[in-house]
């Protein structure tokens, strides 16, 4: 079920489990493509904004960088505050899609 590797995830789950069995994880789509919008946009938003602000109020490059810069750092907040909001909704939360045999479950015969 997918490439070897370690994590350690917290889920509610019904059924008992065996140390070293392998469980799928997922998490909606829509729910994944709006994290990626907020954890992406957001910043993007902040940086053309800003910038975009600081040049139209002042007019040199310097300016322009620092309010993109500003901008920017808003944008980083301002997602990390609506990330915050967020985290405990359940459709952002994963859920297990698939569970695998127990390792002591599974037996290979070896012809003689």
């Amino acid at each position: 079920m997918g490439p070897e590797s370690n994590h350690q995830l917290q889920i509610a789950i019904s059924q008992p489990l065996e140390p070293g069995q392998k469980v799928e994880v997922g998490i909606s789509e829509g729910s994944l493509l709006r994290s990626a919008s907020l954890v992406y946009l957001t910043p993007l938003a902040g940086l053309i904004t800003g910038g975009a602000l600081f040049q139209a109020l002042f007019v040199t490059d310097a300016f322009t960088a620092l309010g993109a810069i500003s901008g920017t750092g808003l944008g980083f907040l301002l997602a990390k505050k609506l990330a915050t909001r967020i985290e405990g909704q359940s459709n952002y939360q994963p859920t297990v899609l698939q569970i695998g045999l127990p390792p002591t479950a599974i037996r290979i015969q070896q012809e003689q």
